[in-house]
């Protein structure tokens, strides 16, 4: 009986995972709960020419609205685990908060999957920011980075060819793969 015990121990500790080096998993988030005042009187008529860079007036008006929004509150997990050599795969997983209204959607945000390597580079694929969005937001106000340019101009975040979004250049893409290179004297490229 002793025997049988000491054999199911061994395979028990045998079986139990090894501690892995070097893992890493963050828990990250940040809450901006907001109050928005918002009036608008005067409105434009319906009609009236305007620039062809914005949308066509609609000559609404409406007083007071104040509600609740969460703007960029976010929450998400990240980790990574070395492979050797040089190399290791990351993850990313990150979600909208709705403080004002509740309910989000698991990987709502940036979420992605990858490999890292010391020479070569990384390669990331899920659905995240673009390039444009990411390396080119100037403006960050209260630590908000939302790739939002203050302009509504289609010259600088759109190209001019039809009304959907699909050549947009400041959005999160879905279904993305980009490769990022090592830095070589303070230099890098990024392809997405």
């Amino acid at each position: 009986m002793q025997r049988i015990t000491r054999a199911l121990a061994i395979t028990v500790w045998m079986m139990l995972p090894l501690p892995a080096n070097g893992q890493m998993v963050q828990i990250y988030g940040r809450l901006y709960p907001e109050v928005v005042f918002t009036r608008m009187t005067g409105a434009t008529a319906p009609g009236t020419p305007l620039s062809t860079l914005a949308q066509p007036p609609t000559g609404e008006s409406f007083s007071n609205i104040v509600k609740m929004d969460s703007s960029n509150s976010r929450m998400g997990f990240r980790g990574d685990e070395p492979l050797g050599g040089g190399v290791k795969a990351f993850f990313q997983i990150e979600q909208r908060i709705l403080v004002d209204t509740g309910g989000t959607l698991l990987a709502s945000r940036n979420t992605f999957v990858g490999m890292e390597s010391d020479r070569l580079g990384a390669v990331k694929i899920g659905g995240f920011d673009t390039v444009y969005k990411e390396i080119g937001d100037s403006l960050s106000f209260l630590g908000v980075s939302s790739g939002n340019f203050v302009s509504n101009s289609n010259i600088l975040s759109k190209q001019g060819f039809g009304n959907n979004s699909a050549g947009s250049f400041h959005l999160r893409r879905i279904n993305s793969i980009r490769y990022e290179s090592p830095v070589y004297d303070g230099l890098q490229g990024l392809v997405q």
